[in-house]
């Protein structure tokens, strides 16, 4: 909405007044009316990354301009900012759910007043006599004014609390220490990354909050975790370099591209190919525009028109074979990747959909799955569900070599270990707790193993594997204990995950610490 917005202010700014009359077409009231609309949408999205993004680009945009556009620029923002404020109360105050009626009145009066003061900023009134253009100047200024003045009475009443949403300090402290994990993170490999969607894999095993959040809220970041600083270094040359062409020519484009740039430091905007169209679309029509005006090359002749070609042109027509023939080989390489994976998710679908009485034929579309797409972990785990313990195991372990820092792949070998009563499943329920400490869910069940894996080996005669089992129950516990009071003690803090210390865990806890004491010697006695 700020790209699209600040493209057109600054179309409307370059924009004389027969824009605004019939002869022009009324381009004028259709950019202003789309301008109103981009407006409307920023402001309601409540995000300040955003409107600071889209102030340092109207801030480009005016530095660009020069003489009467910075004026109209000026004036036109003043204008549909102000319109899109009053129908954005309205808005906020219904919910985004106004009365039809009022609603349509309240968007008609503020559209028509927006759309007259534009055209009034724009000069297009007829100046045939001076006295009567001085009136109809004034007739429409108070028209104006009064529709923008009657438009919150038309709309709901209006919200006291929509300015305050702008100023929440609740997203600030999770922001924080998202990026204070990010940049503890991206020390294990600063300059080549750890490949992609790092952050996602690895977020849970290091982030200082329970805060919720698979993007890191920074696209640059971002692409540091995956690239490393080199890569992240060569992505911001190229879009330097884009954006030189649009500042000499001082496009029009140059300011939604800063702003999509700008907003990306601070939000996931890079995850999204939309964006990268939407940036690359604007260096390519920006360069475009400023090549039709200020270059004109005739045509060059060749054979068919009697010229010759170039000396080094021969190789042209291998050369774009050669890139056809490479473009048509990584599309055939992609399309059979593709199919095997779309082909991987559709017998993983099967398999779920199907009765629990059905086990042996849905771990036989599971094993399918796995063989079109090892390292899917969702197919993994659900066929290790159906699995003996010790098949569970292996098949567990294979997809750790994909994924060795995936804590669902460590819990669900913890609790196949648990049931054969191997004393590893205490290291493997250890290390899932530790890539996902502000998992009540996971701190519980990995309690819970632990405990029923102490009674299995005690009641099994392995006194001292059940004691080393229960104690390392009770040091988690310790751990998730001490964890829990030290979020309930930050209230400030975010806590978007509700972690806290249950009640299971409770009693799970007393139940290991008894254990843990020397059992062996209560059985000797």
């Amino acid at each position: 909405m700020a790209a699209f917005l600040l493209e057109r202010l600054m179309r409307l700014a370059r924009m004389e007044r027969a824009a605004f009359t019939r002869e022009g077409g009324w381009r004028g009231q259709r950019a202003g009316a789309l301008a109103l609309l981009f407006a409307l949408g920023l402001l309601l999205s409540e995000s300040r990354g955003a409107l600071a993004a889209a102030l340092a680009g109207w801030a480009a945009g005016l530095a660009l301009l020069r003489g009467p556009e910075r004026r109209r620029y000026v004036r036109h923002s003043a204008v549909f900012a102000g319109a899109a404020a009053v129908l954005a109360r309205g808005l906020a105050a219904a919910q985004l759910a106004p009365a039809p009626g009022a609603g349509a009145l309240a968007l008609a009066a503020v559209l028509a007043a927006a759309l007259l003061a534009s055209a009034l900023v724009a000069g297009a009134l007829p100046r045939s006599r001076p006295p009567a253009a001085g009136l109809r100047r004034a007739a429409c200024a108070c028209g104006g004014a009064a529709l923008l003045l009657a438009a919150p009475l038309a709309a709901l009443p209006e919200s006291a609390g929509f300015l305050g949403r702008g100023f929440r300090p609740e997203t600030a402290s999770a922001r924080a220490a998202m990026y204070a994990d990010a940049a503890a993170l991206l020390r294990r490999s600063p300059w080549l990354g750890q490949g992609g969607d790092t952050w996602r894999h690895a977020f849970r095993s290091i982030q200082s909050l329970p805060y919720v959040g698979s993007e890191v809220h920074s696209g640059y970041l971002d692409l540091a975790l995956d690239l490393g600083l080199i890569g992240l270094s060569f992505v911001l040359l190229w879009l330097g370099v884009l954006a030189i062409p649009l500042l000499r020519a001082r496009s029009a484009l140059l300011p939604p591209y800063l702003a999509l740039l700008l907003h990306s430091a601070v939000d996931f905007d890079l995850s999204y190919g939309l964006v990268w169209l939407l940036l690359l679309s604007a260096a390519a029509i920006g360069i475009a525009e400023a090549r039709e005006d200020r270059l004109r090359f005739p045509p060059r002749p060749t054979l068919a028109s009697g010229g010759p070609l170039p000396d080094a042109a021969w190789f042209l027509p291998w050369l774009v074979r050669g890139a056809f023939a490479v473009v048509a080989a990584m599309l055939l390489l992609l399309s059979v990747s593709g199919y095997r994976e779309a082909e991987s998710q559709r017998l993983h679908r099967q398999a779920l959909a199907l009765p629990p009485q059905a086990n042996r034929e849905a771990a036989e579309l599971l094993q399918r799955s796995l063989a079109l797409s090892p390292y899917r972990t969702a197919a993994r785990l659900a066929l290790a569900e159906r699995s003996a313990p010790q098949e569970a195991a292996s098949l567990l372990r294979a997809g750790l070599r994909y994924e060795p820092e995936c804590s669902e792949l460590w819990l669900a070998l913890g609790r196949a270990l648990a049931r054969e009563g191997d004393p590893a499943a205490a290291e493997a329920l250890r290390r899932s707790v530790e890539l996902d400490r502000f998992d009540r869910v996971k701190q519980t069940t990995a309690l819970r193993e632990l405990s029923q894996l102490a009674q299995s080996l005690q009641a099994s005669g392995h006194l001292r594997q059940a004691e080393t089992a229960a104690s390392a129950g009770a040091d988690l516990y310790a751990d998730y204990s001490r964890l829990a009071e030290a979020v309930a003690g930050a209230p400030t803090s975010r806590n978007d995950r509700a972690f806290l210390l249950t009640e299971e865990a409770m009693e799970l806890g007393r139940q290991l610490q008894q254990q843990s004491h020397p059992l062996t010697r209560n059985a000797l006695k």
